[in-house]
């Protein structure tokens, strides 16, 4: 191995948060895909669902009772999973235009 293949591989960024490698078995990545409905990823998609008009990144937290800073991350992740998706910006409580997020049904 080369050090530039070494160092690729030495400093390669981490597996997502729900992903699986390529070389785990199928249980594993089905397991990856599985939404958890008690998890904080299920509670998003049902608060998402729950609502008609979507919800910013605001007024999700607001429902849920968490800081944005551990909701955000999860808002990737669903998408990524293809369970909920960026459909548009309105104005948030301070006058800045946010994303509107939904879930599939």
């Amino acid at each position: 191995m080369n050090l530039c293949a070494l160092q690729l591989t030495l400093f390669a960024p981490p597996p997502e948060i729900g992903a699986s490698r390529r070389s785990d078995p199928s249980t594993s990545k089905e397991a990856a895909r599985r939404l958890n409905p008690g998890s904080l990823q299920g509670q998003i998609v049902r608060t998402l669902r729950a609502s008609d008009q979507g919800l910013t990144i605001e007024e999700l937290t607001r429902r849920l009772g968490r800081k944005e800073v551990s909701v955000s991350p999860r808002l990737r992740e669903l998408e990524r999973k293809g369970l909920i998706y960026r459909s548009g910006r309105r104005a948030n409580i301070s006058g800045l235009e946010a994303i509107v997020w939904r879930a599939l049904r």
